[in-house]
């Protein structure tokens, strides 16, 4: 389930959601895969936001994304702000921007910056500040010239980091920032560990952050309220 949609195929460009979005199952095998704008995304996402928050309440595992719920495609130059909240009695794959992303993926010039809190009753946790987990042993997924901006994460175990909770050893992470003053997640703070390099909140809200890693300011992003927003919104 998702803000606009619960299952997309084929392209989305210019598009967003505002809204709250809520799950809630209670039989067994009620998983919920849910997102800020699609569930299940297998379209490549380009220019594209979404600002809700997300809730859940699952009697089974959680696929949760500020943006998408579950992500096979590329995500390009999008973002997504809502906190994402609830609780599940199996395993938990929440993050900022997707909850899983897989099917040789990349996300490249994204950010996410809502909070993550939900419990796993099976305390099974994969969370990070743009992606929960990063694809199968199988596939290469790509993370890469993106900002994890979020306040907090939560969860237990070692799969929580401020830009992706967990990852196989194929998989790529380059060039990634995150809020130094994220509470949650580890200690790989590099541009290409999983938990990005420190950025402090003047750099934030500085437009040259973003310019350093390849973002387009002159037609795709400009900068609003301390944080880079789509020109066409």
């Amino acid at each position: 389930m998702g803000g606009l949609s619960g299952i997309i195929q084929g392209g989305v460009t210019k598009s967003y959601s505002t809204g709250k979005v809520s799950g809630k199952t209670t039989a067994t095998g009620g998983e919920i895969v849910i997102g800020g704008l699609f569930g299940t995304n297998d379209a490549a996402i380009t220019n594209c936001y979404a600002t809700g928050a997300i809730s859940v309440d699952s009697s089974d595992d959680v696929q949760a994304g500020g943006l998408v719920g579950n992500n096979n495609v590329n995500i390009q130059n999008s973002y997504a702000t809502g906190n994402i909240s609830g609780s599940a009695q199996g395993s938990v794959q929440a993050g900022g921007l997707t909850g899983e992303s897989d099917g040789n993926s990349v996300i490249e010039k994204c950010y996410a910056k809502g909070n993550i809190n939900i419990t796993s009753a099976a305390s099974t946790y994969q969370v990070g500040g743009i992606v929960g987990a990063l694809g199968e042993s199988e596939t290469i997924n790509t993370i890469t010239k993106s900002a994890a901006l979020n306040g907090s994460l939560s969860g237990g175990g070692s799969n929580i980091h401020r830009v992706v909770g967990s990852l196989y050893n194929n998989d790529v992470l380059t060039s990634n920032i995150a809020n130094s003053a994220m509470m949650g997640g580890g200690s790989d703070k590099t541009a290409n560990g999983k938990d990005g390099l420190d950025k402090n909140s003047i750099e934030i809200a500085s437009q040259e952050t973003y310019t350093a890693l390849g973002w387009d300011f002159t037609n795709i992003w400009e900068m609003s309220g301390g944080y880079p927003v789509l020109r066409w919104q």
